[in-house]
């Protein structure tokens, strides 16, 4: 758990109501103890669930409020939308509350989802005992190496967060020949990330050695909060890109052909101590959100086909695969594979959505969920309120959303719970705690 001011706090996860702020369960304090959402940013969950039920979406949804859903969308019109998702199930709401809908042609599947309760399964450590594992992430000290191989498609997405103590200095190879040791002449590509830099080198059978790709430069992140990294690798067209915290980095392409026949992933650190965690990996669809983004401050909607031609249109439906529209005084009918995103205007203010924000759910998939009056318990037991010991018979989280209104969710799905979003996190700098330093009572 994260306060606001930076200080930290390792214990149990009890139970959060909007009314009741959380309940968290400390090894050195006799009874649970309570916390205002007020103070509080982020509170990091362990994951108990293995997988997600399904790795296939065909559609991204992304609302005005910036959540942001997989899924696949049943029905569009002016009025609302039907939209099937993996965690609820069949969902309706508002379209007024959609910002745009990108669509994947032959869906998303997801290779991995970890380390959650997966842990060390599957992988190989370079060495024994120099990696442990510590509220979902793996931790390692300098020198430590951890590798792993996957079936990657043709075109994959690898997401992860690192934090580091230190200075950031970490190798992340792709596609690698390596995965129980860590080798400098390899097969496939190395990303060197250090503070503020990425360095990409190149290794095949056709060139002996590695060879450099080029550098480029990032914000230097803080290594007390988790930054996101994502390399998207694509084998046909010989591209590796690098976004960090969502953003575009660089885009090299391989002359060479790209390089990477195995299936290989690993990190080797060199900082003083690294975690890494939230590692995503799925099929990935080709295209960059920099190419076919959500547009902005535009007042009808937008359509874009795979071919990127856009054009504004009056969109009057999607159903039977196909997306029925209006341009010029033309009634069109276009078939959903050739459509590639939807974007909508911002709604007037005079039509209030949702409810005001409360707090932001992050699901095992990356996906985002804005929730109001949330009511989420996590295991069973009690806690002490001011009118005395109150049962815990939970295992739901429940609440409002902008787009679903009331909803019902499987508490093992949620990784991350994120408080007071507006206000800035103060890294920890507490003299003689560090990084890793602990919540102290005043």
């Amino acid at each position: 758990m994260r306060f606001l001011d930076g200080s930290r706090m390792q214990g149990q996860f009890i139970s959060f109501d909007t009314g009741e702020g959380i309940h968290w369960k400390s090894p050195h304090s006799p009874v649970p103890l309570q916390f205002a959402g007020e103070g509080l940013h982020t509170v990091n969950l362990t994951t108990r669930q293995k997988v997600v039920p399904t790795g296939q979406f065909s559609a991204r949804l992304e609302l005005h409020n910036g959540d942001m859903l997989l899924g696949d969308v049943l029905e569009l019109n002016d009025q609302h939308i039907v939209f099937k998702s993996w965690f609820a199930g069949q969902l309706a709401g508002p379209r007024e509350s959609v910002r745009s809908v990108t669509f994947f042609n032959h869906g998303v599947n997801t290779i991995y989802q970890g380390p959650g309760m997966h842990g060390f399964e599957g992988w190989k450590i370079g060495a024994p005992n120099t990696w442990a594992m510590r509220d979902g992430y793996f931790v390692g000290g300098q020198g430590a190496f951890i590798g792993r191989e996957f079936e990657l498609p043709r075109r994959s997405s690898v997401k992860f967060d690192l934090m580091f103590m230190g200075a950031l200095n970490a190798i992340v190879s792709l596609h690698s020949d390596n995965v129980a040791r860590y080798n400098f002449i390899s097969r496939g590509y190395q990303l060197t990330l250090g503070m503020g830099y990425v360095h990409l080198a190149r290794g095949g059978v056709d060139r002996p050695g590695m060879t450099p790709m080029g550098t480029a430069r990032f914000a230097v992140p803080n290594g007390g909060i988790p930054t996101r990294f994502e390399v998207r690798l694509d084998r046909e067209r010989g591209v590796i890109a690098l976004l960090v915290n969502n953003q575009m980095v660089h885009r090299w392409t391989d002359p060479a052909g790209f390089a990477g026949a195995e299936n290989g992933i690993s990190l080797l650190s060199r900082s003083q101590s690294v975690s890494w965690g939230g590692i995503h990996i799925t099929e990935w669809d080709g295209g960059f959100q920099e190419g076919t983004p959500a547009l902005t401050n535009i007042t009808e909607p937008m359509i874009t086909l795979v071919n990127h031609d856009t054009f504004s249109a009056e969109v009057k439906t999607i159903q039977e695969k196909a997306l029925d529209l209006r341009t010029e005084g033309i009634d069109l009918s276009v078939p959903m594979e050739r459509v590639r995103q939807l974007n909508f205007p911002k709604p007037l203010l005079k039509t209030p959505i949702g409810a005001p924000v409360v707090v932001q759910a992050k699901l095992l998939t990356g996906e985002r969920l804005t929730i109001s009056g949330l009511n989420y318990v996590r295991q069973f037991g009690a806690v002490t309120n001011a009118v005395g010991v109150r049962p815990v018979t939970g295992g739901t989280a429940t609440g409002k959303t902008v787009m679903f209104q009331d909803i019902n969710l499987n508490p093992g799905w949620i990784t991350e719970l994120n408080f007071n979003s507006e206000t800035r996190l103060r890294p920890f700098v507490i003299p003689g705690f560090g990084p890793d330093g602990r919540w102290t009572l005043q």
